[in-house]
């Protein structure tokens, strides 16, 4: 045997261990072929065998890592696809459906809550990454500091700082951009916040910079009905002059604005639409405001003419000074004498003219003034000029017709512009068709009970015994059915009777007037034209006797009168309550108010409130209670003035049980078979007892959350069956569609 030569080693040197890989040394066998050896391990062989069992048995140390690894990596991607989604929905402007914002009501909240929140959760996301790449970028500029320039991970320092750097820049620009997207999205759904500008005017389209008196028209429109069924709204409220009191009622409503207002010709038109959002069962109000805004009152132009009949030459003196511009000064009178058009003299300080007619006729005389705001005004008069020759001349005015209305028609005839050359008229003698006698005087009052045309002749006498004659046709129409509905009503002697401030709503719409074009309203008897609409409001604010006169004019220009009787007393103490809401399910809390009750004796000192088995309760004029048993319930409110004298009124709360409504999502909807599908009831309502699933492929459940695989492509009706503690049911199905397996 011969012995392994050894490699001589020095004493004070250690063998170091091979670094990792190194293959371990050869066993040299014997020189001699007669003798075998076995070949000795090397301590280094051992050790290698060791470490590799040792990292056999760290692999399920890692296998561990990588599964933790995995999860935290699917869960960052979960979220991340979540939160393109959201800011994707953002910019597409989906919040705004009224379907996706009914989905967030059942969750307790709003598009715009939930369009705050996305916002905080972005300022964290991409502030949390900044901040962790900042700090990364720092320990790696730190770390290139303190680094020797001759070692090899100067570089690496380096290079990792820039990219880390690199990275903190995209994040921050992506962070600015987010939150601008995000600032910009429309998350308001209508239901909730209004459309956009669904309050519109048809007469004008344009309400800013208006000439009063006008007439505007709004109209809610169809937009807000492609958002709020008709059917789910309850009630509409119009406020014109921001006083908080109710104008109208109507989706298409007419007011007339006459002057500037108490607020320099700004006047905010608010709109309430009350109504029902069946998502949470309750009552809703949707706002929309439109400003209309008066910058001008029109200029009126009013003539003088001094004589206005003569004969030729015949000089008229033309005043225009009772012309008036309310909301400034008039700045140029303007004539037009000879009726061309032309208006040859002008100035502001031509308020006065004076013209010599020499032509036989009629001549047309205009003034036209202009206002401060360069509105103008043309009044106009005609000027009869008779012959020289010409001695006398019959002539018919009325003071209180232009010869033409309803039967009975009521007219005063006045001869009193006829004219005479010399002398003075003696005699003034009327006859009226299928009349027997004549009527002698210079003025008659006749009465034509039956329609059709009448031909009235007046003839005049002058001393010299000189006479002349003329005809008026006069127009009688049938009378027509007018009708003026109110709410409220009147009473049993055709009276409406009320306590200031009295609303009244007036509606005409079921007058018989053929092709009827125009309604015209006076409210408080002074003349003026209040509004212009089929159906309005008014507001009787003192008390007094009023007569309410309606004209409706037909497409001929006929006029059809009729009259309505008010009576509106002092207030008085009146004590009202208002509740929101009124009715609901168990629990229901009502908000009450009390403070629209009203006195004209002292001031409200005291609300007392009644409920039901409960003690009087002292309080302020508003106060909430939450109703937790079904029923109704009578809520009564006291009051008590400075003046001692008390009022008391009741309502009733009603508080029914919670709606039983079948709802349910499927996820997903449609793909290939076989496909298993997630149902949950979550968009059900009410005291549930049982659930009861068919899916239309011969399976059924009873589970809430049932999970349901197609095995084959078709169309399945998907029907979940509900049933609370009364046996009520209620029923939905929605389908899934699965196609056949690629």
């Amino acid at each position: 045997m011969t012995d392994i030569p050894s490699v001589p080693t020095p004493e004070n040197e250690k063998i170091s261990p091979p670094d990792a890989g190194t293959p371990p040394p050869a066993v040299i066998p014997s020189s001699s072929e007669d003798t075998k050896q076995e070949p000795v391990a090397s301590p280094i062989v051992k050790q290698q065998t060791d470490t590799e069992k040792k990292e056999v048995s760290d692999v399920p140390k890692k296998s561990g890592i990588q599964v933790f690894i995995a999860f935290i990596a699917i869960l960052l991607g979960l979220i991340a696809v979540s939160y393109v989604f959201i800011l994707w929905s953002l910019v597409e402007g989906n919040f705004s459906d009224p379907q996706f914002a009914q989905l967030l009501e059942m969750v307790g909240m709003t598009p715009a809550e939930l369009k705050e929140k996305f916002t905080l959760i972005s300022h964290i996301l991409f502030g949390g990454f900044s901040f962790i790449f900042l700090i990364a970028s720092l320990v790696k500029f730190f770390q290139w500091l303190m680094t020797s320039s001759s070692s090899v991970y100067r570089k690496t320092h380096i290079r990792k700082m820039s990219v880390f750097l690199i990275i903190l820049i995209f994040l921050i620009g992506m962070w600015v951009g987010v939150i601008w997207i995000i600032s910009h999205a429309e998350a308001s759904p209508p239901v909730a916040t209004g459309t956009t500008d669904p309050l519109i005017t048809t007469q004008p389209t344009n309400v800013v910079g208006l000439t009063a008196p006008i007439s505007v028209e709004f109209n809610l429109g169809n937009k807000l009905f492609e958002k709020i069924p008709r059917e789910l709204v309850r009630e509409i409220r119009w406020d014109f002059d921001n006083d908080g009191e109710i104008d109208a009622s109507e989706a298409i409503v007419t007011k007339r604005f006459l002057d500037r207002g108490k607020n320099n010709g700004r006047f905010p038109v608010k709109v309430e639409v009350v109504y029902f959002s069946p998502s949470v069962n309750e009552e809703r109000t949707y706002t929309e405001t439109k400003e209309v805004i008066i910058s001008n009152v029109a200029v009126e132009a009013v003539m003088k003419a001094t004589p206005e009949v003569g004969s030729v030459p015949l000089t008229v003196k033309f005043s225009g000074e009772d012309s008036n511009d309310l909301d400034g000064e008039i700045v140029q009178y303007e004539w037009d004498l000879d009726g061309d058009g032309e208006f040859e003299i002008r100035g502001v300080d031509k308020k006065e003219v004076e013209q010599v007619f020499y032509k036989i006729g009629e001549h047309l005389v205009r003034l036209r003034v202009t206002g401060q705001n360069h509105d103008f005004s043309i009044d106009e008069k005609v000027i009869v000029v008779v012959a020289a020759e010409e001695k006398i001349r019959a002539e018919i005015v009325s003071p209180d017709s232009d010869f033409k209305g309803t039967a009975p028609l009521s007219i005063t005839f006045d001869g009193s512009r006829s004219y005479t050359r010399s002398g003075k008229i003696v005699k003034y003698e009327w006859r009226v068709d299928n009349a027997e006698k004549s009527f002698i005087g210079r003025k008659m009052q006749r009465v034509f009970d039956i329609p059709g045309e009448y031909e009235v002749l007046l003839t005049v006498e002058n001393e010299a015994g000189d006479k002349d004659e003329v005809t008026q046709v006069v127009s009688v129409v049938p009378l027509r059915d007018m009708k003026i509905l109110t709410s409220p009503v009147v009473n049993e002697n055709g009276v409406l009777e009320g306590k200031v401030p009295f609303e009244v709503t007036f509606d005409a719409s079921k007058s018989e007037i053929p092709h009827a074009v125009e309604w015209r309203w006076d409210f408080d008897g002074d003349g003026i034209v209040d509004e212009f609409s089929k159906k309005t409001s008014y507001v009787f604010r003192a008390p007094g006797t009023y007569t309410v006169e309606l004209i409706i004019v037909d497409a001929d220009d006929n006029e059809f009168t009729t009259k309505q009787k008010v009576v509106v007393e002092k207030l008085g103490v009146v004590a009202k309550i208002s509740a929101t809401p009124s009715s609901g399910s168990v629990p229901l809390t009502v908000d009450f108010d009390g403070s629209g009750s009203q006195t004209s004796e002292g001031e409200i000192i005291n609300y007392i409130w009644t409920f039901p088995g409960e003690n009087p309760i002292h309080y302020d004029g508003k106060i909430s209670r939450e109703f937790r048993q079904v029923g109704v319930f009578p809520v009564k409110l006291e009051i008590l003035t400075s003046s001692g004298v008390k009022a008391e009124t009741e309502m009733f709360i009603s508080v029914r049980g919670k709606v039983l409504s079948a709802g349910f999502t499927a996820s997903p909807m449609a793909g290939s078979a076989p496909l298993t599908v997630q149902f949950s009831p979550s968009e059900s309502t009410g005291d549930i007892r049982s659930y009861f699933w068919k899916f239309s492929d011969g399976f059924v459940s009873t589970d809430p959350y049932p999970k349901h695989t197609f095995t084959y492509a078709g169309d399945f009706p998907v029907t979940l069956k509900l049933t609370d503690s009364r046996g009520l049911v209620s029923e939905m199905t929605k389908t899934v569609t699965v196609t056949a397996a690629q």
